[in-house]
């Protein structure tokens, strides 16, 4: 049925597949020196094996010698060969699996590039669209620009979650009862050693885990069955040049100097710790050179790129606030590898009750034999008061071995930690803290964590969680990938913000959400995107209001492919306020919705479920021994499986305190009773997604719409392109801005009541223009309890040009002495007013729906759309319903005298400096309705021209209302 806050998948699809037909389009030649490998037939090229030699450099890394420089450190031969020739042929091996995999995707019709170059391409253009949307207001999941590392390692992502549902399906991957229980065994020896998991119950997790063990198992023999054809070997001279003299993409140069700090140069194969470190000539060699100073506010800590350090990173002193003390990189390379050498205890960059730091482009490790107490960076305060203004942007944090485990030392190691250890002596808190444009994986035990070590427990609004609390937090277009439990614990926040934001493979062989909240209040999740969480056991979704989590918002998030689904509260009793609005969860398994733990007070609503064939999951699971309140509305559930179940209390239950109304059901429904239940018909319900990778999130097009005109996006509820006639055909029918589509802009605080209606016809000379322009208007309108339509309709002269058809032709100069329009003009006015009328029969068939009123229903239109409306209204025969008012900006009537008497009211508003469509128009117009007799109200702008909609929306708004009010 109908989609709110869904948009056209026509765009987005439109716009892949035209990015394959240029892709298709370019020369896939390339100069000798650029492919120096293949596999198959899939070439490994320059830029490709640059990436993967500086993703592996620190696993070939030793100790510096004293006095050693950076190419004898690579190049000079230790043992049986140079570390130089060890790094290139690790990086031959990943990227011979690559190609490998490549090619299978290929056979598999689900990657889309013929080689690196056309991958970038992809890149280039995806980020492109990405700042186009961003700009429409348009919804973007997980980060606004992805860098060519996360953007192929997330279609890599998504395309294996595919094939390996093929491979299954099509028994190259065979599933028997026999693989399954030596799968069940083989988990009975780690994470299923208690009692409670037996096969049956698990059977589903025991299935996952053995098809991603015999995917690795199948990919191995195929790598062994295609070599790889090694055509121009670089020297190892040409190598070095690679890992160290080209900047990579998406690196910055060094910025200005701070006003009163001075800059520190840090090199760790030219340097020297007797030096000053002012200058690069001059830079200093070592961390405990660093480690040993005291830097004041504005300085900055610049350390070269294709360095490496060992040890740990502990800078003292404090910056302020408007000058913080600030870590980077400078030169060209890879950026500075800091390498913490299994060190434990501690962070590989460490602040102890620090405040103003702002660190940057710097490449974080530390890896170990076995587990221990380890993290990436941490940021502790102890009996300090207030730490302010740490700001983390573009570090690359990896590979660090903490603790695996569900226990409070395991969560406590992470890629990045902020932590309070003791404020028994004095309150001790944090403000201002920003983690930005981050990249971690192969993490355990967490990604990012905000704690207080002593204490997390106070009920948020206590005295005691005043004291503790985390204020100004920012969490922001991160990716976290490969992390052993969850991807961000947030505790203790009040309000703070968590957005755009990539999550994948976490929960790997034990249980946890993806991101959670404990003793947080008013926090908001949005704009994120997790899926393959592998939790084994509870949890596995990608949001989870924990213990204490008040008024949190979790909006606007795409969850999919999770052991679990959107939501598992695992709330306190007295929370209440939690609202779970505007996500999508496509394809999750176990509970979508999980009302767990008790809680007082949430509301679950226009939140999309797709389920896919063959899925089981249960679409709301209560724990019926706990007490819910909740609202479960407005929600639009897709679900194309006969396993599907709902998992509500039984009717004697009486901790369940639930309304669920006005949902859309395509498939099985629940069994509890609902208020307005709603079926999405045939003709309106959404096809099966594409078979393609492209994500589900894209099909359906969600859009955001707090991000554009005014900050009203809690008030209105937006329900895009829903289609109100037939896709018409002929020329019209690949343009996608003359397809019978409307979207909807209704009240919020409206809901359950008969609204008024105003129809839009947006203008754009019968040739251009769209529904959406003017979004921020009729979020003004919908605010004073009007509910809004705008609608697109065929452009005749788009797609029929004549000379002299356009409106500024015959209108511009006047009043024309024949009374007549040119025909062409003529015929797209009555083209554009039959698709108005079927706007209205819409309305008619599909009002109740949304508690529109049928009965107070006006029409309005700017230029080529107010003629529109003055001819559907004063000229049509449509009957579907009858208008009440019209609203005319800046158009005309060809004939004023088929306005009548018993004619609707009308409101017009012209400029008299209007040079397209004459301001005789609007008089003509009032001149008739007066001597008919029918209310005519007109104002005329003075000194305006045409499709002045910024002043009428900033200074006309009461009038507009007043006038409805009055007449409707």
């Amino acid at each position: 049925m109908i989609d709110n806050f869904l948009v056209s998948i026509l765009s987005l699809i439109g716009l892949l597949v035209g990015i394959e037909q240029d892709v298709g389009k370019k020369n896939t030649a390339n100069s000798d020196h650029d492919v120096i490998a293949v596999v198959g037939d899939r070439p490994i090229m320059q830029a490709e094996m640059i990436r993967e030699m500086r993703n592996l450099r620190w696993r070939v890394m030793g100790p510096v010698r004293d006095g050693e420089t950076a190419q004898e450190y690579w190049l000079a031969e230790r043992g049986d060969s140079a570390r130089m020739a060890r790094l290139y042929n690790r990086a031959m091996h990943v990227l011979h699996v690559r190609k490998v995999l490549e090619q299978i995707l290929v056979e598999y019709n689900l990657w889309q590039y013929a080689d690196f170059e056309h991958f970038k391409l992809h890149l280039v253009e995806a980020n492109r669209a990405r700042i186009v949307k961003k700009k429409k207001g348009q919804l973007i999941y997980g980060p606004e620009q992805y860098s060519e590392q996360t953007f192929l390692e997330y279609q890599t992502a998504i395309a294996l979650i595919k094939l390996k549902e093929l491979l299954v399906a099509d028994g190259t991957l065979p599933i028997t009862e026999q693989a399954l229980a030596e799968q069940y065994a083989e988990m009975k020896r780690g994470p299923y050693q208690r009692d409670k998991f037996t096969f049956s119950a698990y059977r589903r997790q025991i299935t996952a885990a053995y098809i991603e063990k015999a995917f690795d198992h199948w990919l191995s023999a195929q790598v062994t069955t295609i070599a790889v054809e090694r055509l121009n070997e670089p020297d190892f001279q040409t190598l070095y040049h690679w890992l160290h003299e080209v900047n990579p993409s998406g690196t910055f140069e060094s910025p200005a100097k701070p006003v009163g700090g001075t800059i520190y140069y840090v090199d760790n194969f030219n340097g020297n710790d007797c030096h000053s470190g002012t200058t690069p000539d001059q830079a200093w060699k070592s961390l405990e050179k660093v480690n040993a100073t005291r830097f004041h506010p504005g300085d900055c800590i610049y350390f070269r790129r294709g360095g490496i350090w060992f040890g740990k990173l502990h800078p003292q002193g404090d910056g302020a606030t408007d000058a913080p003390i600030v870590i980077s990189a400078y030169g060209t390379g890879p950026n500075p590898l800091l390498h913490g050498n299994g060190l434990q205890g501690s962070g590989v960059v460490s602040f102890y009750n620090q405040s103003y730091w702002e660190v940057g482009n710097l490449e974080i490790v530390n890896p170990a034999d076995s587990a221990g107490d380890r993290r990436g960076v941490e940021i502790k305060a102890e009996n300090a008061g207030v730490i302010r203004g740490i700001h983390l942007h573009h570090l690359h944090i990896h590979d660090i071995h903490g603790i695996r485990g569900h226990d409070y030392a395991s969560k406590k190691t992470a890629g990045i930690y902020f932590g309070v250890v003791d404020d028994r002596q004095r309150p001790t808190r944090f403000d201002d803290i920003r983690v930005s444009d981050c990249l971690l994986h192969h993490i355990s035990n967490q990604g990012i964590v905000t704690n207080n070590e002593r204490n997390h427990k106070d009920y948020p609004g206590t005295e005691r969680w005043h004291q503790q609390k985390f204020t100004g937090l920012v969490i922001h277009q991160n990716v976290l990938h490969h992390i052993a439990k969850n991807a961000m614990i947030v505790r203790l926040t009040e309000g703070g913000l968590v957005e755009h934001n990539l999550c994948y493979e976490t929960a790997l062989g034990m249980s946890g959400n993806t991101m959670f909240t404990i003793s947080a209040r008013g926090t908001t999740f949005q704009y994120n995107e997790g899926f393959l969480n592998r939790s084994t056991d509870a949890d596995g979704s990608l949001y989870d209001p924990d213990l204490r989590s008040p008024g949190t918002i979790w909006q606007y998030s795409y969850s999919h492919n999770n052991s679990h689904g959107l939501v598992w509260f695992c709330t306190a009793l007295a929370d209440t306020g939690i609202v779970v609005r505007n996500n999508i969860s496509s394809n999750d398994h176990g509970f979508l919705v999980y009302a767990n733990y008790a809680f007082s007070g949430a509301k679950i609503y226009n939140n999309v479920f797709h389920i896919g064939k063959n899925r089981s999951p249960v679409i709301i699971q209560e724990n019926a021994g706990n007490t819910h309140v909740y609202e479960y509305r407005m929600n639009r559930i897709y679900n194309y499986s006969n396993l599907t179940s709902y998992g509500f209390a039984g009717p004697e239950n009486r901790k369940q305190h639930r309304m669920i109304r006005e949902n859309y059901y395509y498939g099985l429904q629940p069994s509890v009773e609902e208020q307005s239940p709603r079926t999405i018909d045939d003709g309106l319900k959404k096809a099966d997604p594409p078979s393609r990778y492209y994500d589900v999130a894209s099909w359906f097009g969600v859009e955001s719409p707090g991000l554009v005109g005014e900050d009203n996006s809690s008030m209105v509820n937006v329900y895009r392109n829903i289609r109100y006639a037939e896709k018409p055909e002929t020329v019209y029918d690949s343009d996608t801005s003359s397809d019978r589509l409307l979207d909807l802009y209704l009240p919020v605080d409206k809901q359950g009541v008969k609204k008024p209606v105003i129809l839009f016809i947006h203008g754009g000379g019968f040739s251009g223009g769209d529904k959406s322009a003017l979004e921020g208007f009729w979020r003004n309108l919908a605010t004073k309890g009007f509910a809004v339509i705008s609608a697109n309709y065929r452009l005749y002269l788009k797609h029929h040009k004549a000379s002299g058809g356009s409106a500024s032709e015959n209108m511009a100069q006047g009043l024309r002495p024949d009374g007549k329009f040119h025909p062409a003009l003529q015929k797209a006015v009555t083209i554009a007013a039959s698709d108005a009328a079927k706007v209205l029969e819409w309305i008619t068939e599909n009002g109740e729906a949304f508690d529109l009123d049928a009965q107070r229903v006006a029409v309005s239109g700017g230029s080529a759309g107010a003629m529109t409306v003055l001819h559907l209204a004063y000229a049509s025969a449509q009957t579907a319903l009858p208008v009440g008012a019209v609203i005319n900006m800046w158009g005309g009537l060809q004939d004023t005298s088929v306005i009548n008497a018993g004619a609707p009211p009308m409101l017009t508003f012209h400029g008299d400096k209007d040079k397209l469509i004459h301001v005789d128009y609007a008089y003509a117009i009032d001149e008739r309705m007066k001597a008919v007799g029918v209310l005519s109200e007109l104002y005329i702008l003075e000194g305006k021209g045409h499709a002045i909609y910024n002043v009428i929306n900033r200074d006309y708004t009461d009038i507009i209302v007043k006038f409805l009010r009055n007449v409707l």
